[in-house]
């Protein structure tokens, strides 16, 4: 090699010092050139550490998610809704926050062992957890219920139902009143607190004059009950919105009045001029201050 004999030329090599000197300098070579190599092809920027960047940031979600306890997980706090055990169906559980499963098992708890006769009753099924019962306790309305469950009287040979504990199988036995408006009963009976009077079923939509008046002659409203109550000093603004006789920019005020000031009775709240004679009225026995 012409390359070989120039070596050997300048530096007087042997044919064998020639070649160690190639191999020494080929060595050195590679020995210079490997920084630049690793800073072009192992750059911080590139894909696969950009990737692997993404995949720990995801890991360490999961993990932190995992920590939390299954049986907490429940829908955003302005997605509640009130609901008593005793008679919401499944759907109802569900839109009230609780998730399909444990809607199940509440309803399979009072069907088998029976009614829930206190809130923390609910604490009993399985997988219903403390801190999900602290965030819907403001939200579970058991309505009264009366010696030994009876929720049937007899006036003049005829049984009659209490308003209040009526389930939707046996308003289905009034004529015209089938499974959608049942169910409309109780929902609206279930946001209410409870029903103060007969009157109020003129509310639920869908009951004509001819309905209202045959499920008035089978139902009555016991003297004792007490319907649910919202304190408007402490409930916060979507309890108090979610009643029927509150609308949302009236629990607004309430929030704004009670802020300067404890709402002390029905006249203070009065004073407010957010409600007509009339909606006083309605709302009163649903109000504690």
């Amino acid at each position: 090699m012409k390359f070989l004999k120039v070596i050997r030329g300048l530096f007087v090599f042997s044919r064998k010092e020639a070649n160690g000197f190639l191999i020494v300098v080929f060595l050195i070579g590679i020995y210079v050139s490997l920084p630049w190599f690793f800073k072009k092809y192992s750059s911080s920027d590139s894909p696969s550490d950009k990737d692997s960047l993404l995949l720990q940031a995801w890991i360490m979600e999961l993990n932190s998610k995992e920590d939390q306890d299954i049986i907490l997980t429940a829908k955003p706090k302005n997605t509640f809704s009130y609901f008593d055990p005793n008679t919401a169906t499944k759907d109802e559980l569900i839109r009230a926050g609780i998730h399909d499963w444990l809607a199940e098992r509440i309803i399979n708890y009072r069907e088998k062992v029976g009614a829930y006769k206190d809130k923390k009753d609910l604490l009993k099924v399985y997988g219903f957890s403390e801190q999900l019962y602290d965030k819907l306790n403001a939200y579970v309305q058991i309505n009264k219920i009366e010696k030994a469950g009876v929720n049937t009287r007899k006036e003049n040979n005829q049984i009659t139902y209490d308003l209040n504990l009526v389930t939707a199988p046996e308003l289905q036995k009034v004529k015209g009143i089938g499974p959608i408006l049942s169910e409309r009963i109780i929902k609206f009976r279930n946001k209410l607190g409870g029903f103060v009077n007969i009157d109020q079923v003129k509310e639920v939509y869908g009951l004509d004059s001819s309905v209202v008046k045959e499920l008035g002659a089978v139902v009555y409203v016991a003297e004792d009950f007490v319907p649910e109550k919202i304190n408007i000093n402490l409930a916060d603004e979507n309890v108090i919105a979610v009643h029927p006789y509150i609308k949302k920019y009236k629990a607004k005020e309430i929030l704004v009045n009670r802020a300067k000031a404890p709402i002390a009775n029905i006249d203070q709240l009065k004073e407010l001029k957010i409600f007509t004679e009339e909606e006083l009225l309605k709302v009163a026995p649903y109000l504690s201050y």
